[in-house]
């Protein structure tokens, strides 16, 4: 008999493979023969050996005594070190509830309200706090049948839109947007309806289904808008959708298409009907006159606009539209608007090179991160007198998240916004009574009407512990000493943290327990589908470590910032805490975050110390990373988690956990037997392992939280490590987010890395430098290790589309950088194009050292004329020596807050040599018309929009001065102004004036560009007084001379 805790071995050559039964015993199977044996008190962990002879480690849990767990007893981590919210959401009608409600509505002159509820019912009630009892409006689920009997038509699948007419007490006429459900499971090409019907004089009122009158038609799809309002000018306004799922994103292709009507606010005159439609076009709509244009459209680009509403005193028109990936928007609507999508979500590109439509694109008034919100509901700008406080600012809601945000804005300009309620609502529309108060319906069984109250709830913030020492986490600070309770977790695939190392704990209060499931499910009254399910008040924690050069100049390994994450039983929040310099507590990071400076050591690229600029993240910055569709708490995960335990590793970690009651492993479709456990990931680091088992862990701990479906990676692609090749859309696909000058550029190339813009992007310093929070500096290591698994791809790799030779040549030959003789002309060949330079840039990574030739390259790098190379080679020098980036060291209050001088602002814009502002701009006729003339530019806009402009030149660029970048199928790339395109030849405008014509047949690729032709870092060599000097002179450009 084996001794208990005892480790013993088993070859099992293939094609064998073992696995768990329940109670621990350990089964050996042939793929194809019955079983073969068994071995008592083996390991929880699934084994598959695929290959030749393999020995497993099997490690027994049986023994004299079980694990026993110590409670938790200590903690402090509760509630939030922010003031409650101003406002509580408090039921408005308390006897009333419905099912799935999408809509609330009002006739006018009827003190009654209107609900319609998801599956095609619509009941009244009247508009008293007691009503008590709905009555039936309309059943359109049985009362409509107004499609042909042969039609491809199985029923109403669902209402979205309900308006009254002006003169609803003179023609009784209202208005209902409705979905049709095809027989064959195909979305119909006229099923989402506006049909106008007639209601009754009767008490309760009744719609009569037989009045029906369809006005409109469009696709029914995955998004159809569908809400209805009438405009102050008596005009009926109609929101769709783009007609697609969410992914791919803009499937039709038609956000930018005005020749349909998708992705529209749409405007008809329904009191005069035209000669063969029910209904007419105004006369000053937009693309009236425009050929190909639908005329109904008022505004376009929209993806999902999710409730709109027109401010009863100002009549402006407001939408939310639900995001993608990043962003959810609400928008001030204008004639002829064009709101961007599928080219933009908001502020982020999305298909930058895709068609535009016919008007500049606009941005939103209000971009919310997917950190704050997943899928915003519109609302009302609030004009009641019952909350004097809100009388003008916008009110909009979040389906996912139960927020509700109130907005004030100066015109265009966003003065603030803040959160005032949530709750654990699914708010899926406003409505407004006669008095302009304000009401939101939850969507679910039961569904229900709210409203908004004073919140009583005392502030307690200030009992949320503000130093680490006051957490109940640790007994002991100095040494490092968890409090009973607080258990030690490790994990299989650990990020780059810029050199640091990370510990791990997992705190559950008392006796409670945290849940994995082996597939995801849909938690009762959840959004998202999770594969954890964890406690009230648990706590994650992660504490970093840096090796931080002491007084005598030797690295000594120093905690620098803890991070919390806490479950508070409706939302995870992120906190982290900043260790002082006497290593004695840690103090809790201010909610925006803040920066500190460093001095490390980095020897595989900078022999001498360098100073690391750490960022400690704000709280929304952590909330990106962990973000629902990453599942939160990202590594607390079985992929992670499958490994021996820290404690004792004979014990698997798993296991352990189960035994401790810390954890219950459960399967997702309840069926007996033991949950099936994924694939394991593994330390990038470990060169024994298979490359590309290394690689995909790497790409899936550092990478993938964002980019997977719906989680902000603005691309659509998933660099999951379970994720097939042919699911993960890099191989052989190009790059929408930009090609960064890279000739047949794509995200991953298969057996050219040089060719791969994922290894730019990782390797590059400044803008565009992925990942884009987290870490300063590049990951060598991590670099080296997907270049190689990329070289090691081939166009017969699984997912490959490409046609690439079976064994690939880099583009330039790099023996001669290693010649003295030739040197100089060798770094001049590969500095010629991108793919050459990030060639050369691998070949630095292999040779690290101070070589001449490799100090030679860099140093002509980094003066290279194309800022692709230059950001590239600029990671290959210590932070300190790079130049400025924007966002870390501009701050625009600074500059806003200083009085500038008009001459000193002139002479910069036409004679300081960096800058170079008359090279492209013209100011009362003096400079290059290259791009916009700049002589009303501050008649136009304000300081603070013109410094937003300069920074930020590519967050909305007006279509006439878009970049084109055209490639050549010789690999010449040129970037410039697309003056004409014909069958024949491309014409492009340079910077300094020149025209470059290329013969049509000669051409590989013509794309729109995402980047602006202005460069980013224009200011970064100017003083704080002198962009302010500079601003001040194009504010004064008021159109005279």
């Amino acid at each position: 008999m084996r001794p208990p805790h005892c480790e013993y071995s088993c070859t099992l050559p293939s094609p064998y493979f073992a696995t768990r039964l329940p109670r621990g015993e350990m089964t050996i199977y042939h793929r194809t023969k019955p079983r073969l044996s068994v071995l008592p008190g083996a390991t929880a962990m699934l084994i598959v050996l695929v290959g030749i002879s393999t020995t497993a480690r099997l490690h027994s849990l049986a023994g004299p005594t079980a694990l026993r767990r110590q409670p938790w007893t200590t903690s402090r981590i509760s509630g939030s070190p922010d003031p409650p919210p101003p406002y509580r959401i408090e039921r408005a009608f308390p006897r009333l509830q419905f099912r799935n409600p999408l809509l609330l509505a009002r006739a006018p002159g009827i003190d009654r309200w209107f609900v319609a509820e998801h599956a095609g019912r619509i009941y009244s009630f009247p508009g008293r706090p007691d009503a008590d009892h709905a009555d039936l409006f309309l059943d359109l689920t049985r009362e409509i049948r107004s499609w042909e009997p042969n039609a491809n038509v199985r029923g109403v699948a669902a209402v979205y839109g309900l308006a009254f007419h002006p003169r609803f007490q003179e023609n009784r006429y209202c208005y209902i947007c409705y979905v049709l459900d095809s027989k064959d499971g195909k979305p119909l090409a006229d099923g989402t309806r506006v049909s106008r019907f007639r209601v009754s004089s009767l008490e309760p009122p009744r719609c009569d289904p037989e009045s029906e009158k369809v006005i409109l038609t469009w696709l029914a799809g995955g998004h159809n808008g569908g809400d209805l309002h009438f405009g102050p000018d008596g005009y009926l306004y109609i929101s769709t959708g783009d007609g697609s799922d969410p992914n791919p994103p803009d499937r039709l292709d038609t956000g930018q298409d005005i020749s349909d009507l998708l992705g529209s606010i749409l405007r008809i005159n329904v009191d005069e009907p035209s000669r063969d439609k029910p209904y007419s076009i105004p006369p000053d709509n937009p693309f009236v006159q425009l050929a190909g244009a639908r005329p109904e459209i008022w505004a376009y680009g929209f993806r999902n606009p999710w409730r709109m509403s027109f401010d009863r005193r100002t009549g402006d028109l407001w939408v939310g539209d639900v995001g993608w990936e990043r962003w959810e928007m609400i928008y001030r609507v204008k004639k002829g608007g064009n709101y961007g999508w599928s080219v933009m979500e908001g502020p982020q590109p999305v298909r930058p090179e895709s068609r535009r439509g016919p008007t500049p694109i606009l941005p939103p008034q209000l971009a919310l991160p997917h950190t704050e919100s997943a899928s915003i509901t519109g609302g009302y700008v609030y004009r009641g007198r019952r909350l004097p406080e809100l009388v003008g600012s916008y009110i909009c809601g979040d389906w996912v998240t139960g927020r509700l945000w109130a907005c004030r804005f100066d015109g265009d300009r966003l003065l603030s916004y803040r959160e005032i309620a949530r709750g654990p609502y699914r708010i899926v529309a406003f409505g407004q009574d006669s008095n302009g108060e304000l009401y939101f319906v939850h969507y679910g069984e039961p569904g229900t009407i709210h409203y908004l109250v004073p919140n009583p709830q005392p502030d307690t913030s200030a009992q949320f512990p503000r130093k680490l020492s006051q957490t109940g986490l640790f007994t002991s600070l100095q040494p490092l000493r968890p409090a009973d309770g607080v258990y030690p977790f490790g994990i299989n695939a650990p990020m780059w943290l810029d050199t640091a190392t990370a510990q791990y704990w997992l705190a559950l209060p008392h006796h409670a327990h945290a849940t994995i499931y082996d597939n995801p499910v849909l938690p009762p009254g959840a959004f998202f589908r999770s594969q954890l399910s964890f406690p009230k008040d648990g706590v994650l924690v992660k504490h970093i470590i840096l090796p931080v050069l002491d007084g005598a100049g030797r690295p000594s390994p120093r905690p620098i910032e803890t991070q919390i994450l806490h479950y508070d039983g409706t939302d995870w929040r992120a906190y982290t805490y900043m260790w002082n310099d006497t290593q004695a507590d840690a103090d809790l990071v201010p909610a925006e975050g803040l920066e500190r400076e460093y001095k490390i050591t980095y020897p595989p690229l900078f022999p001498d110390p360098i100073r690391l600029r750490w960022r400690y993240a704000s709280r929304s910055e952590c909330m990106t990373c962990h973000n629902p569709w990453a599942d939160f708490a990202l590594a607390f995960n079985l992929p992670q988690l499958n490994r021996p335990w820290l404690e004792n590793r004979n014990y698997n970690q798993l296991d352990a956990f189960q035994q401790l009651g810390l954890l219950r492993l459960v399967r997702a479709d309840k069926k007996p037997g033991l949950p099936r456990l994924p694939e394991l990931l593994c330390d990038a680091s470990d060169p024994g392992l298979p490359l590309s088992k290394r690689a995909r862990s790497y790409l899936h701990a550092n990478c993938s939280h964002c980019h997977r479906f719906g989680a902000g990676g603005t691309a659509d692609l998933d660099l999951q490590a379970f994720t097939a090749l042919t699911a993960m859309k890099v191989l052989d696909v190009l790059p929408v987010q930009g090609t960064f000058h890279i000739p047949r550029a794509r995200i991953i190339a298969p057996g050219e890395p040089w060719r791969s813009v994922l290894i730019y992007r990782l390797a590059k310093a400044g803008p565009g430098h992925m990942p884009h929070l987290g870490p300063i500096l590049f990951d060598r290591d991590g670099v080296l290790l997907l270049s190689r698994w990329i070289a090691s791809l081939r166009s017969d790799s699984e997912g490959s589309k490409g046609t690439l030779p079976a064994k690939t040549v880099p583009p330039c030959d790099l023996n001669p950088l290693t010649n003295n003789a030739q040197k100089h002309g060798a770094v001049n060949t590969v500095l010629a194009s991108a793919d050459k330079a990030l060639c050369a840039y691998l070949h630095c990574l292999e040779h690290p050292g101070q070589a001449e030739w490799r100090q030679t390259l860099i140093r002509q790098a980094l003066q290279h004329s194309d800022p692709v190379i230059r950001e590239l080679f600029e990671s290959l020098i210590p932070p300190e020596q790079r130049a400025p980036r924007l966002g870390q060291v501009i701050r625009p209050e600074q500059i806003l807050s200083l009085r500038g001088d008009v001459a000193r602002g002139r002479e910069l814009f036409f004679q300081h040599p960096a800058l170079q502002c008359a090279k492209c701009h013209r100011v009362h006729g003096q400079g290059t018309e290259f791009g916009p003339d700049l002589s009303s530019i501050g008649k136009k806009y304000s300081r603070r929009q013109i410094l937003e402009s300069i920074l930020e030149p590519s967050k909305f660029i007006d279509p006439q001065y878009a970049a084109y970048t055209l490639e050549t199928k010789s690999g010449q790339i040129y970037v410039g102004l697309l003056v004409s395109r014909n069958d024949s030849e491309v014409v492009l405008r340079l910077v300094g004036d020149q025209r470059v014509r290329v013969p049509a047949a000669e051409v590989e690729r013509l794309a729109v560009s995402p980047k602006s032709l202005m460069p980013e870092l224009l200011l970064h060599d100017l003083t704080p007084q002198q962009a302010a000097d500079l601003l001040e002179f194009l504010a004064s450009l008021q159109g005279k001379n």
